[in-house]
C-alpha cells in the first residue's frame, strides 16, 4: 500500500507498521496502520506527546486503558492494544472502512429511515458504555463512523476526554476541543464544570446531533423545533429531539436505552416519511466559510442599515412622547431608544410574538451571546427615569415582578430587550423595596442572573453586591454570595491561558468560603464547599490537597444529608490516594465509610472494588488484595464488578502462589 503523500513522524510504533495519517484532531493524530502477526489493517491513535511526559498520567494509562478496551459492543470502537514508546501514548483501534457522520452528511443524502438507523445504533453504543460506567464526554459527528458496505455504526473516542482530563489535562484539552468544534455539541454543564458530568451530557450532545440530522442546522440560541425548519419532520420526533436538549439534565431522557427504544417506534410506523430525504447538512465550517464570502455585500448593506438607524432615531426623538405613555418592548432585531423606567402600571406589555421563548430553549451560551455596549458603573437609568420608578403601582408586587418577568422572558441575546427587562425588574426594586422587600429581592435577584446569562459577568456581580447592601435580612443573601463566587471562578475555555487565573481562584476560594462562614444553614453552603474544594485541588500542591480535603470532610461532617456529601467523601478517598498526600488508612477507611453511610452508592462508586485495587497497589499485600476481591465477588455476585474481581484474582495468581 502507497504511503500518504503527508508526512509522518514515524515508521511504526511497537510492532505495528504505520502507512499514513487518516486523521488529525486537537486530542489525537490517528495512523491507518498494519499489525503484521495477523496481516490486518488497524487505526493507531497517537496522543500528545504532553500526556506521556506527564508522570500522572503515564501511571493512569494502563489502568484507565484497560477500562475503555473491556467495551466490546458492535457499535464501539474496539481497542485492541495499547503501548508507550519513546515517550508516545498510543490506541491501536479495529480499522473502519467508511466514513464519519461528519463527511456523510456533507457527501451524501439519507433518508429518515437511515437516520434513525444510524441514530439507534449510536443509543445502543452509548446505553452500554453508560452501564460500564463509561461516559464519551466529546460526542460529536466526527467521533460516528459509518461502515461503506454494512451501513454499521461505530462510536469512536470513548473515554479518552476522560483519560486525559483524569491526569490534569483539562485545560490543554478543552483548548484543542475549541478547534474541533466540541463547544457546539457539549452540554451546559459540561461547560460549566467539565469534570463533573454524567451520562446525561452525552444525552444533550446526542440531541445536537440529532436536531443537525433532521434540520440542517444546530440548535443555537432560541431555536426553532425541527418541524419549523423541516416540515418533513413528525412533531413526535420534535418531542425526543427537544427533551434531550433541556438545559436541566433531569429533565432529558434518563438512559440512552430509553431513547433508542422511543426511535425504534418511528421505525415501526408505516409512515412516508421514512423514505424521505432529510435536509443536507451545512456544517459549521461551510456557514462560517459562506459568512466570509458574503461579508463584502453584507457591510455594504451594514453601512447603508447604520444610515437608516439615524434617520429613524432622529424621527423619532423628534416625536417626542405621548402624556403619561410608556414606550413598548422593542422587537428581536430592532434598533430601540433608550429605555426609560416607568411605574410598572404604566408599562405597555410585550407582543408575544417578539418577545416568547419558543417551548424548549437550550442553557444560555454565554460565549455567543451579544455584547452589549453598557459599561459598568453606567447602567443605572437617568434622574428622570429614577424619579419614576418610585411611583406605586397599584397592581401589587407579585402581579409586577410577574410582568417583569414576562419581559425577562424574552430573548436576552438581544441588548435592547435585555435592557428593557432589567429596566422593568428595577421598577419592582425601588417601588417595593421598602413596603414588599421580599418581591423586591427576587426582582434584583433576577437583574444579576439577566446579566450573568447574556454573559455581563461584571455587571452581573454589581447586581449581586447590590442585593446584599439592600437587603441586609434577605433570604436570598446565600443565593447571592454564591453566585458572586461563581461569577469570579476562572472557567471556560480560554481559562488555562488567563495569567489571572491564580487570582481569580483565590478570590472565588474567598467568596465561597463567605457562604459557608455567613450562611452555614444555606442549602449553598454545602455546594459552596465542594467547589471551593475542586478550586483548591487545581492548585495541585501537597497543601492545597489539604485544604482541598479539609473542604470535602466538613461536607461530610455537618452536611451529611446533603446530596453532596457522599460525593465529598469520595474526593476525600482520591485525594488521599494521591502520591500529594498518599495516605493509606485514611483511604481505606473512607471508602468503607461510604459503605457503611452510603450503601446505595455502592454501585455507583465501585467502592468494593476501589478498596481492593487501593490494598493490591500497596507493595506486599497481595492477600489482602485477593481476599478483598473475594470480598468484591461475595457480597455483588453476578455484576461486572464481581467479572472484573475475578479477572484482578486470576492475575495475580498467575504472578506467583501466594505465600501459606
Amino acid at each position: 500500500m502507497t504511503k500518504s503523500s503527508k508526512k509522518i513522524k514515524f515508521d511504526h510504533l511497537g510492532h505495528y507498521q504505520i502507512i499514513e495519517e487518516i486523521g488529525h484532531g486537537g486530542m489525537a493524530v490517528v495512523y491507518k496502520g498494519i499489525q503484521p502477526s495477523l496481516n490486518r489493517t488497524v487505526a493507531i491513535k497517537v496522543l500528545p506527546e504532553s500526556f506521556a511526559r506527564d508522570k500522572e498520567f503515564t501511571e493512569r494509562f494502563d489502568r484507565e486503558a484497560e477500562t475503555i478496551a473491556r467495551l466490546s459492543h458492535p457499535n464501539i470502537i474496539q481497542i485492541i492494544d495499547r503501548g508507550r514508546e519513546e515517550g508516545i501514548c498510543y490506541f491501536v483501534m479495529e480499522y473502519v472502512d467508511g466514513l464519519n457522520l461528519d463527511r456523510m452528511l456533507k457527501e451524501r443524502s439519507l433518508t429518515f429511515r437511515q437516520t434513525l438507523e444510524i441514530s439507534i445504533q449510536v443509543c445502543s453504543a452509548l446505553s452500554y458504555a453508560h452501564s460500564k460506567g463509561i461516559v464519551h464526554r466529546d460526542l460529536k459527528p466526527s467521533n460516528i463512523l459509518v461502515a461503506k458496505d454494512t451501513f454499521a455504526v461505530k462510536v469512536a473516542d470513548f473515554g479518552l476526554v476522560q483519560l486525559a482530563q483524569a491526569a490534569g489535562e483539562l485545560s490543554t484539552l478543552t483548548q484543542s476541543n475549541i478547534a474541533m468544534g466540541t463547544l457546539e455539541y457539549m452540554a451546559p454543564e459540561q461547560r460549566r464544570d467539565a469534570r463533573a458530568v454524567d451520562f446525561r451530557a452525552d444525552i444533550f450532545s446526542f440531541g445536537i446531533i440529532l436536531y443537525e440530522m433532521f434540520t440542517g442546522q444546530l440548535p443555537m440560541g432560541h431555536f426553532k423545533r425541527p418541524s419549523e425548519i423541516n416540515d418533513q419532520v413528525p412533531g413526535e420526533l420534535d418531542e425526543v429531539v427537544l427533551r434531550c436538549l433541556k438545559p436541566n439534565p433531569d429533565d432529558r431522557y434518563q438512559n440512552a436505552a430509553d431513547l433508542g427504544q422511543v426511535l425504534e417506534k418511528f421505525l415501526r410506523q408505516d409512515s412516508g416519511f421514512l423514505d424521505n430525504i432529510v435536509r443536507k447538512v451545512k456544517t459549521a465550517r461551510e456557514r462560517a466559510s459562506t459568512a466570509l464570502r458574503r461579508k463584502p455585500r453584507r457591510s455594504l448593506f451594514g453601512a447603508g442599515g447604520i444610515l437608516l438607524v439615524i434617520i429613524l432615531l432622529a424621527a423619532f426623538r423628534s416625536c417626542g412622547k405621548r402624556e403619561g405613555g410608556a414606550p413598548a418592548p422593542p422587537q428581536p432585531g430592532a434598533v430601540a431608544p433608550t429605555i426609560v423606567a416607568v411605574p410598572p402600571t404604566q408599562t405597555a406589555a410585550p407582543q408575544p410574538t417578539a418577545t416568547r421563548i419558543p417551548t424548549v430553549t437550550p442553557a444560555p451560551r454565554a460565549a455567543m451571546a451579544v455584547p452589549s455596549p453598557t459599561v459598568a458603573g453606567k447602567a443605572e437609568p437617568s434622574p428622570k427615569a429614577s424619579s419614576e420608578l418610585k411611583t406605586q403601582s397599584a397592581a401589587g408586587p407579585e402581579a409586577d415582578l410577574t410582568k417583569a418577568e414576562s419581559y425577562a422572558a424574552a430573548d436576552m441575546k438581544s441588548v435592547n430587550l435585555r435592557q428593557y427587562a432589567v429596566t422593568s425588574m428595577k421598577s419592582v426594586v425601588e417601588n417595593y423595596k421598602e413596603s414588599a422587600p421580599a418581591w423586591a429581592e427576587k426582582a434584583q435577584m433576577r437583574i444579576g442572573q439577566i446579566y450573568e446569562q447574556a454573559g455581563e459577568i461584571d455587571l452581573a456581580l454589581a447586581e449581586y453586591r447590590r442585593l446584599l447592601q439592600l437587603f441586609p435580612a434577605g433570604s436570598l443573601r446565600a443565593d447571592a454570595q454564591f453566585r458572586i463566587a461563581e461569577c469570579l471562578k476562572p472557567s471556560g475555555f480560554w481559562s488555562g491561558l488567563d495569567y489571572k487565573r491564580t487570582e481569580k481562584r483565590a478570590k472565588a476560594i474567598e467568596e465561597y468560603r463567605k457562604v459557608y462562614k455567613e450562611y452555614p444553614a444555606s442549602p449553598q453552603a454545602p455546594k459552596a464547599l465542594f467547589q471551593m474544594g475542586l478550586l483548591q485541588e487545581e492548585e495541585n500542591t501537597q497543601e492545597s490537597y489539604e485544604a482541598a480535603v479539609s473542604s470535602f470532610d466538613t461536607i461530610s461532617r455537618e452536611y451529611a444529608a446533603s446530596e453532596l456529601a457522599p460525593h465529598a467523601m469520595l474526593k476525600v478517598a482520591q485525594l488521599c490516594q494521591s502520591k500529594k498526600i498518599h495516605d493509606y488508612e485514611r483511604t481505606i477507611k473512607t471508602y468503607e465509610d461510604i459503605l457503611s453511610r452510603y450503601p446505595d452508592h455502592e454501585e455507583e462508586f465501585h467502592i468494593l472494588l476501589s478498596i481492593a485495587s487501593v490494598i493490591g497497589a500497596q507493595p506486599g499485600e497481595r492477600e489482602k488484595a485477593i481476599e478483598a476481591y473475594r470480598r468484591v465477588i461475595r457480597e455483588k455476585p453476578g455484576t461486572n464488578d464481581a467479572l472484573e474481581a475475578n479477572r484482578r484474582i486470576e492475575k495475580l495468581l498467575q504472578m506467583g502462589q501466594p505465600s501459606q
